[in-house]
């Protein structure tokens, strides 16, 4: 088994939920107050990511977008709180979407494979100055097109 493996199989023994907060989609980890965002329900102009939500009584914290959250999304924007907690972008996350630009936050430590692939529109990424990223997994901006790369 490989590692990406027992990690499913250990997200799968975890006490989860499926709610819809602020117009997204999220997969709560009620033993970890962590949640992954996996949808965007509402729409909205250049949603923000939230840093966390309230969920019944409880504080929730946004701690990765999951595999093909945003694919085929129509946003143009997607912005994050400079105190996100976000830790991995991933796989195929905002494939083919029609995002034109990103600032990656700098809690971020790894983009998985094709996240950002396909996005025609996408013509800025950036990378805030303080970033943690430690991995970008093979094709991240495949068949995109980026004009503007700030890693620091």
């Amino acid at each position: 088994m490989n590692e990406s493996q027992a990690d499913k199989n250990e997200i799968s023994h975890k006490e989860t939920k499926q709610v819809i907060q602020n117009g997204f989609g999220f997969i709560l980890n009620k033993e970890e107050k962590s949640a992954i965002l996996v949808n965007d329900y509402d729409n909205a102009k250049d949603p923000i990511i939230p840093r966390s939500f309230k969920y019944e009584t409880e504080e929730f914290i946004v701690t990765s977008i999951a595999d093909r959250a945003f694919e085929y999304s129509y946003q143009e924007l997607y912005q994050f709180p400079l105190n996100s907690e976000i830790k991995s972008i991933g796989e195929y996350a905002f494939f083919a979407s029609r995002i034109k630009s990103i600032l990656i936050p700098s809690s971020v430590v790894r983009i998985c494979k094709y996240a950002l692939g396909n996005c025609h529109h996408l013509k800025k990424v950036d990378f805030a100055a303080d970033s943690k990223l430690q991995i970008i997994e093979k094709g991240v901006f495949d068949n995109s097109s980026v004009e503007h790369l700030s890693i620091p």
